[in-house]
Formats: structure tokens, C-alpha cells, sequence
């Protein structure tokens, strides 16, 4: 589904704090436009935080704000067009590339604060998230975008089930 400026609704009034981050997700994840969260808010003018807490759905936005931000996003619908799979299966693979995609704009915003962290908040990620499902994750992303790897991958991957879902018994 592609979110474009009519689909970011001009009133808020019914929405929940959840129902706004939603639409703001989907906006930002068919934006050309943006690519991350720190962008948006400079394009805004609005602080970072707050940015944030609206796209996590911890806040609801004021309405000055939403209607920044819906015009700053203007996402375009021209840039997506599905010629040959059916209209079914390309609608599923963009609801989950856009969902990809936004998770990607949130990693990014959290990997750049470890990336600027001391190494005592590094050892906190590594304890949360071990190296190896690190590895998985980037890997399995990686191999999305050539067939062949991708085979390779999931033959390889298949001796090593338990890692994607950290379970260490496997590994």
C-alpha cells in the first residue's frame, strides 16, 4: 500500500497515540524522501525525541505538529508501479518491505547511539543481542538481494536453525 499525502489524514481528533504512529510508519516507510528519523526532523524542525515518540506511539502528536509533518512528507505514489506479479502478492511484498524498511530507519537511530556509545553500553547490546543472531539478521538481509547468495544462504542456514530465534542449543 502506497501512503501518500491525502492518506495522512488532516484530523487527529479519533485517532490513539498507536493509530497515529502507524500512519506515520507507513508515510515514512514509502518516503523517497526520508530515510531516517533524524532527517525527518531536521525537515520539520521538530526535536529528534519528539520525532521519535510519535513514531513509536509513546506520544500523541499536537496537531501543529502532525500537519508539519504531513506536509513535509508528501510521499509520491509514482515511484511504485507492479507490472507483472499478481496485484495480491505485490501488495503483501510491499506491506512487508515497507515494514522492512521502517524497521530499518528505527535500527539505524539505535545503532548509531552504540556505535557513539562507551564500551560498557556496547557490552549491555552484546549481552541483549548476541553476535551471532546479529550475524544471522545481517546476513539473511544481505543474501535478499542476490538470488544465488540467497540459496547458499538458506542451505547453510538450515544447519543452523536455532539461531534465528537465539535458541543456543543449535549452534
Amino acid at each position: 500500500m502506497n501512503t501518500t499525502k491525502n492518506d495522512i489524514p488532516y484530523k487527529i481528533d479519533n485517532l490513539s497515540r498507536e493509530q497515529c504512529a502507524v500512519i506515520l510508519q507507513k508515510a515514512l516507510a514509502a518516503s523517497s524522501k526520508f530515510s531516517n528519523l533524524a532527517q525527518l526532523s531536521r525537515a520539520t524542525g521538530l526535536n529528534r525525541r519528539t520525532i521519535n515518540s510519535y513514531f513509536l506511539g509513546q506520544k500523541k502528536p499536537r496537531i501543529e505538529n502532525w500537519l508539519r509533518i504531513r506536509e513535509v512528507m508528501q510521499v509520491s505514489d509514482t515511484n511504485m508501479s507492479f507490472e507483472s506479479p499478481p496485484v495480491q502478492l505485490a501488495l503483501k511484498a510491499t506491506h512487508s518491505a515497507e515494514k522492512i524498511k521502517m524497521l530499518k530507519i528505527l535500527m539505524l537511530d539505535e545503532l548509531e547511539y552504540f556505535r557513539d556509545a562507551t564500551p560498557e553500553e556496547r557490552k549491555i547490546l552484546k549481552r541483549l543481542l548476541p553476535g551471532v543472531e546479529a550475524g544471522y539478521f545481517s546476513g539473511l538481509l544481505s543474501a535478499l538481494y542476490d538470488e544465488d547468495q540467497l540459496a547458499e544462504w538458506m542451505t547453510f542456514s538450515e544447519r543452523n536453525k536455532g539461531v534465528s530465534n537465539g535458541n543456543s542449543s543449535n549452534r
